[in-house]
């Protein structure tokens, strides 16, 4: 229809090959028809011709999940960098011990 969106859904990316995406349909719900009038929003699989205009944007769902990702995370992540410094500081006291030795 002369470039316009007539028919919307938000699907979510779970692989890609090359240029060929795997999706899971209708992930979110969403303004499906911009031609309706009053627009309504629904968690519908629309068909969708081949060659269809497809394009990548962020929705606040996806911004959401990365949150409690990184907040479900954020525990291991600073025993991990605790680690990391415990590590740093013994590879220290190591190198300390080697030169020791040497000049023995």
């Amino acid at each position: 229809m002369n470039g316009k969106t007539v028919v919307r859904e938000i699907v979510k990316v779970t692989a890609k090959n090359s240029n060929t995406l795997t999706i899971e349909r209708a992930v979110e719900p969403c303004v499906a028809d911009d031609t309706a009038n009053p627009k309504t929003i629904s968690q519908v699989a629309h068909s969708f011709e081949a060659n269809s205009v497809v394009s990548l944007s962020m929705t606040a769902w996806t911004l959401q999940d990365c949150q409690t990702g990184i907040n479900d995370n954020a525990d291991s992540i600073t025993q991990t960098n605790q680690d990391i410094s415990d590590l740093s500081d013994r590879i220290d006291n190591i190198e300390e011990d080697i030169t020791l030795l040497q000049n023995l």
